[in-house]
């Protein structure tokens, strides 16, 4: 077996290894949502300690911090401490609900830089639950086993090393999550199998051109680099006007927008260093030594 064809299978196989052996263990530290476990809410307006003096954005924001480390220390599982506006920070507590007594640690005034007055508390019920939560996540199965034989049966040799790919994309992203201690929402989800379609889109570009390289008569190792050095600033327009928008709903956004659209920019980024970087150095290896067509 020559050189490149091992480096190749020393590369796959050792990141299957990872896979396999982390997957299991980040799925169970995977964060759900709200919308699936339920939980309580608390919203709060932030006023100042002294009469007559402002309340400054650093205060509110170092409030919002202390009541996120609060609820850490209390083992308050999945606290969100959002700021909304200038003046009122909104605590939502999955899986919890009013007569969990570790609450009212989070109402405890002292060690704060400036006064909360509750302005509501109450509980929410999960919109979804723990069926649908499962039913959701066999759609997005079946809609990437689709996607994986549609790429087996188009590119064969070159569609197993993009299902490959695409499976390491879902796996760096799933990763992604626990280390930044997101929330799998129902928008988060959606956004992730926006994702697989983004990544896959990729190299089905990226192997267009290549076919169109063959048919011009250029060796495989040779059309391989041709065909991604041309597809690349395609792939990099597309996801561009994608990430122009996840980053306008980033910015304006809160709740299920926000994490819809920090997950697609997730998306894009892990997509992009796999799906482009990492297939075509993958694909040299595997192909760069033919002289065949």
């Amino acid at each position: 077996m020559p050189q490149s064809k091992r480096c190749f299978a020393g590369i796959v196989g050792a990141l299957l290894v990872v896979m396999a052996a982390t997957t299991g263990p980040l799925l169970r530290h995977t964060r759900i949502g709200l919308e699936f476990r339920g939980g309580y809410e608390l919203n709060f307006a932030v006023e100042p300690l002294r009469s007559g003096a402002a309340v400054t954005a650093e205060q509110v924001l170092q409030t919002a911090t202390i009541l996120n480390d609060r609820a850490n220390r209390l083992g308050l599982s999945e606290p969100q401490v959002n700021i909304l506006g200038t003046n009122e920070i909104r605590v939502l507590l999955a899986g919890v609900d009013g007569s969990d007594p570790t609450i009212a640690g989070l109402r405890q005034a002292a060690g704060l830089p400036v006064r909360l007055v509750e302005k509501y508390s109450l509980s929410v019920g999960g919109v979804l639950g723990a069926e649908d939560l499962a039913n959701t996540v066999k759609a997005a199965g079946i809609a990437v086993a689709l996607i994986y034989l549609f790429l087996i049966v188009a590119y064969r040799g070159p569609g197993l090393v993009a299902v490959f790919a695409v499976s390491l994309c879902l796996w760096t992203l799933l990763a992604a999550f626990n280390v930044l201690d997101a929330t799998v929402s129902l928008a988060a989800i959606v956004a992730y199998v926006l994702g697989i379609g983004l990544a896959a889109d990729a190299n089905i570009l990226a192997f267009e051109r290549i076919r169109d390289e063959l048919g011009l008569g250029h060796p495989v190792g040779q059309a391989v680099a041709r065909g991604y050095a041309k597809a690349t600033r395609t792939i990099l327009d597309s996801n561009a006007t994608v990430m122009i928008c996840a980053l306008v709903l980033v910015a304006v956004g809160i709740g299920p927008i926000l994490g819809f659209a920090l997950t697609t920019l997730l998306s894009i980024v892990a997509g992009f260093l796999v799906n482009v970087v990492l297939t075509r150095q993958l694909l040299r290896l595997l192909y760069g030594q033919r002289s065949d067509t």
